[in-house]
């Protein structure tokens, strides 16, 4: 069997600190049948940063509503089975004013991910170690020497948990009197 590079490449990995589960594109398929960088693409995709406004004469802090992170960071939830108050699964969610939704395919959209809202993941899917599936296309031969070709994904376990830098309620600068 023959195997090509990944086309695709999804890490899944839990951010405890924002208590979110994130599927990162890091390859994504190209129109040509390759696989690109999902950051290169996210980062094409993305509208430019906004300049914080400049601080007016005697302010020395600024309240942040929320952080950013990469269009190919994509948030997954817990939320309870139905009927179950102790059981939850992972539901695929939106930042507020983040990117487009995920289901449209833009800016950056992969196979793994390209299924129709709401898009679920059991929780014992994604452990603590996190996961890695890639998808590329195999090539084989069969009997009478026919040649087969289809897309098959892999799984294998991350290396540890992820953290986006997701943050909300920031207060930056220099607070008075605690060293600033």
């Amino acid at each position: 069997m023959l195997e090509a590079a990944p086309v695709e490449r999804v890490a899944w990995l839990r951010d405890e600190m924002a208590n979110l589960v994130w599927a990162v594109e890091s390859t994504i398929p190209a129109a040509s049948g390759g696989g690109v960088d999902g950051y290169a693409a996210a980062r094409a995709s993305a509208p430019p940063p906004e300049t914080p406004l400049p601080l007016p004469e005697g302010v020395k802090v600024r309240y942040v509503l929320g952080t950013d992170v990469p269009y190919n960071w994509r948030p997954f939830i817990p939320v309870h089975l139905p009927g179950s108050t102790r059981a939850v699964r992972l539901q695929r969610a939106q930042l507020p004013g983040g990117g487009p939704d995920p289901t449209t395919g833009r800016p950056i959209h992969g196979r793994v991910l390209a299924v129709p809202s709401p898009y679920y993941v059991f929780e014992e899917e994604v452990p603590r170690a996190g996961r890695h599936v890639t998808s590329g296309f195999q090539r084989a031969r069969w009997q009478g020497a026919a040649i087969q070709l289809w897309v098959g994904r892999r799984t294998t376990t991350g290396r540890g948990e992820g953290a986006s830098g997701l943050a909300f309620d920031q207060v930056e600068g220099a607070l008075p009197g605690r060293g600033g």
